[in-house]
């Protein structure tokens, strides 16, 4: 008996041991970038590349066409919240829908991110591209 509970607790705490990595948070809020050739009010999936959301933390690499965000007349720009974003590592090992399945929410390259739910990101302005090649903010 003694030892069917010792085995009991040596594998539940095994099993936790196991399954903290895949439960910590590591909740972040960053305002980021998102290129579009559409003016809209809230993020859909609908039209993106492979189901999710690109953005970049460098305004001018969506100026300059050098982002995954792409580049074009509008510039939204948004707080993204993500709590537990993929990283590099994560990002190399495993395909979208397997990051999805591990609970990860979005990933964090460099300084791009992806959102996997377009409810993460909030738009808080709205940039337009003028014919002199400038933008100008209209929301």
């Amino acid at each position: 008996m003694v030892r069917t509970c010792i085995a009991s607790a040596v594998r539940a705490t095994a099993y936790l041991l196991r399954a903290i990595p895949r439960m910590k948070k590591a909740a972040v809020t960053v305002t980021v970038y998102h290129g579009s050739p559409k003016l809209f009010d809230k993020f859909g999936l609908e039209e993106t590349a492979q189901g999710v959301l690109w953005f970049s933390e460098d305004r001018d690499k969506i100026v300059r066409g050098e982002s995954g965000a792409n580049s074009s007349k509008y510039i939204y720009t948004v707080d993204l919240h993500l709590d537990r974003p993929a990283g590099w590592g994560e990002y190399d090992k495993y395909f979208l829908a397997q990051l999805k399945q591990n609970g990860y929410d979005g990933i964090k390259l460099d300084d791009d991110w992806v959102a996997f739910d377009p409810k993460d990101a909030r738009i808080v302005g709205v940039e337009e591209r003028q014919p002199d090649g400038n933008y100008k903010r209209i929301r």
